[in-house]
């Protein structure tokens, strides 16, 4: 969805008869009234282009994964693995082209936490009985079922909508994460399927339209300064680090030493280091430090680490003094949904967190 590009006018100007340049005795004589100047026409703002377009064009659409309602929690998890993905559409077993739903990785974290309680650690035992008495037992409906997965929100939009209406719905809804585009809101057939890396992205891709916006510092961002949930990493277990997650309903945790220094970010997709079949549901038991280190290794030595699982050795952070650009660009290079907001270099407490959905909101705002 390129930008339209408004180019200059190469005609030479007319100028007054006899007024631009006239010969007098062999000698070029300039007008001494100046030529006036073009006028300089600018691309359109990036905004009038979001609110012209269409959310079906946005983006390619090639294939969509999706998974049906009987299939069973391990077999999703498997898939969902193994390609890689945050989330997935669920389809009805009698109409494969109607979507009702949508499930993710939080929503997985959401239902094995309620199964096996927070005192999972103490009971080895329990814990690796679960996978052969709840995983392979429950199906994906249990996890559409579930109370908390209510709360994530499946807000599906007609193919007719703008993409800036879109926008505006990543910006200000709650736990909002991606959109479904249908045909219609009757047939309910996914046409496209919109998340807030691919907005992301595009802004990021013509940043150049967005104005004077992307050059406020993170400091004038008062929405940016947030509880800031953590886990440290040595006394907490992952486990306990991806319960917390569920109980705040939170994508991400940043990981601090003793002191409370940043070390690093704990996401929810990291869950997957438990394997495409759960056999190493163990890692859990880990403390955090030793399972970030083991998270290393595997996105180093993957073959595919190049792609969207290779985990970042850089310390995910910004301070107030970065611009909204410069942390757009480091999601966008890091493959983010949030940077954790941190005083200063040095002391690296954490202060904040600047989000996907912080950025919309601000750049819409303004």
């Amino acid at each position: 969805m390129p930008l339209q590009e408004n180019k200059m006018s190469t005609k030479p100007m007319k100028t007054k008869k006899g007024a631009a340049k006239r010969k007098a005795s062999g000698i070029a004589v300039e007008s001494s009234s100046p030529p006036k100047k073009p006028k300089i026409q600018t691309p359109p703002s990036l905004f009038k282009t979001l609110f012209s377009e269409k959310i079906k064009r946005f983006g390619e659409l090639k294939t969509i994964f999706a998974v049906q309602r009987d299939m069973s929690v391990l077999e999703f998890w498997r898939e969902l693995t193994k390609k890689g993905f945050q989330s997935v559409p669920v389809v009805l077993k009698k109409d494969i082209y109607s979507y009702h739903a949508v499930v993710d990785v939080q929503d997985v974290l959401n239902f094995i936490c309620s199964e096996l309680g927070s005192d999972v650690t103490k009971d080895q035992r329990k814990l690796q009985d679960y996978k052969s008495k709840a995983l392979e037992k429950a199906t994906v409906k249990d996890i559409i079922a579930h109370p908390i997965c209510r709360k994530n929100p499946y807000h599906p939009v007609s193919e007719n909508y703008s993409v800036l209406s879109v926008v505006e719905l990543l910006a200000n809804e709650h736990n909002l994460r991606r959109v479904p585009v249908v045909d219609n809101l009757q047939n309910r057939h996914l046409v496209n399927f919109v998340t807030q890396s691919s907005i992301l992205n595009y802004m990021v891709e013509n940043m150049g339209s967005l104005g004077d916006v992307v050059n406020k510092p993170l400091s004038e961002c008062k929405s940016f300064y947030k509880t800031v949930h953590t886990c440290d990493e040595t006394n907490d277990t992952a486990w306990e680090a991806f319960d917390k997650m569920a109980k705040h309903q939170v994508s991400g945790l940043a990981v601090v030493d003793t002191s409370g220094r940043l070390k690093g970010l704990l996401s929810i997709r990291d869950l997957r280091t438990i394997g495409t079949d759960v056999h190493f549901f163990w890692r859990l038991h880990e403390k955090v430090k030793d399972f970030v280190l083991k998270l290393r290794k595997i996105s180093d030595t993957s073959i595919d680490a190049h792609l969207q699982d290779h985990r970042p050795r850089t310390i995910q952070k910004c301070i107030p003094s970065d611009t909204l650009a410069s942390a757009m660009n480091k999601l966008k290079q890091l493959r983010l949904h949030k940077l954790i907001l941190v005083d200063n270099n040095k002391d690296r407490n954490p202060v904040g967190v600047v989000s996907i959905r912080d950025i919309l909101k601000e750049i819409l705002s303004n």
